[in-house]
Formats: structure tokens, sequence, C-alpha cells
């Protein structure tokens, strides 16, 4: 005769049935294992660098950096926005050219002065003191100072006028002007000083010392 199933009696093994070992509540159970974090965060120990690198501190779940900072260092800011530094302007060659006529005509000046300082003791000297009487020894050496001041000036300004500074175009300008209109030189020193102060005034020689001065400003 067959006994009916007691729905109350499960098979040993059998989970949710009283009696059981491993389920919840009863005697003899196990403990369950920690459960893994939900974000995925495991706590590890913290092992030392062999290098001696010390890494840098782990923020809480969840927070956020401000815009632009950068826990390996001070504050970033955005790259894309970075400007590169700007490129040096280029001295354009009509500069260059008026540069070149100023040197070379206070070449010839410094020459002109260095010539009047030793012209005392050239040969045949007297015969053109006898010839000129209103030229005298003194009138020949003061020219020559003159002339070798005014060289070592032109030649300075020469060389500012590279930079394209405004000023010293201006001051060679003046200089070159008076020294044209009263002849102190030869003939071909006018056209020289003119041709030199037309280019240094150019748009190109203009556009490049405006460019200098904002750059060093």
């Amino acid at each position: 005769m067959s006994t009916p199933n007691n729905p109350d009696a499960g098979e040993p093994g059998q989970p949710g049935h009283p009696g059981q070992p491993g389920q919840p509540g009863q005697p003899g159970q196990q403990p369950y294992p920690a459960q893994p974090d939900p974000y995925g965060y495991q706590s590890y120990p913290a092992q030392p660098d062999p290098y001696g690198y010390q890494a840098t501190p782990q923020p809480p779940y969840g927070y956020q950096y401000p815009a632009g900072y950068s826990p390996y260092g001070a504050w970033q800011g955005y790259p894309e926005y970075a400007q590169a530094p700007a490129a040096p302007p280029r001295r354009p060659g009509v500069l260059i050219a008026a540069g070149v006529i100023w040197l070379l005509l206070g070449g010839i000046m410094l020459l002109f002065g260095i010539a009047l300082l030793f012209a005392n003791q050239l040969e045949g000297i007297d015969q053109v003191y006898a010839d000129y009487p209103e030229v005298t020894p003194e009138i020949l050496t003061g020219l020559g100072v003159v002339m070798t001041v005014l060289a070592v000036i032109v030649i300075g300004l020469a060389i500012a006028v590279f930079s394209g500074a405004l000023w010293a175009r201006i001051a060679i300008a003046v200089v070159g002007g008076l020294l044209g209109l009263v002849g102190i030189t030869a003939v071909v020193f006018p056209v020289m000083a003119l041709a030199a102060i037309v280019l240094q005034f150019l748009p190109a020689s203009n556009a490049y010392g405006k460019a200098r001065r904002e750059r060093t400003a």
C-alpha cells in the first residue's frame, strides 16, 4: 500500500526545507562570503612602488574634477584653446636696403673725417695752404673732428634702423637731410640719403616697426 507524499517533508539536499544544512537562520549555517562592491571597486592593500613613485590619492566615488584640472599636476587649462607664440616678424628687404645705404654713407664720412684729421701730415699740404689762403690747418682739423663725430652718429643710427625703430628712422632722416642740404660731403651723399629715407618709410618698413613694438610691449 503506497504512502502519500508529505509535502512538508522534502528530500535531503533540497532547498527551502527545515533542518537542512546551509540554509539561513538554521543551526549549523555557514556565513555568506563578502559581496563585491556593486560599482566594481575592490580594496587592495597599498603596494610600495619599486621606483619610489607615490601614487596620486584617488577621490571618492562619484567625485568629478573641475574643468581643466588634472590630478597629475597643476591647473592645465584647455590645450585646444592655447595659442602658440607668434613668430617674430620678418625684416623687409626695403628696410635692409635703407640700413645698408646709411652704413655706406657713414663709412664714407668716417674715411673723410679721418683723412681731414691727418691732412696736415700729407705731402704738398703746404702748397694747398698757399693756393687757398682761407684754408688753414685749424679748419681742416675742425672739419675732420665734426665729420668723424657725425659719421659715428650715422653708423649708430643705421644699426638701429635695421630694428625698425621709429625714433632711429626719424633721427637719421633728420641728420642725413641736414648733411645733404649743407653739402658737407660729395654730391652723391644727398642722393643716397634721399633713397634711404624713402626706403625706410615705405609701408613694409612701417609695418615691420609696428610689429616689433607690439611684440616687445
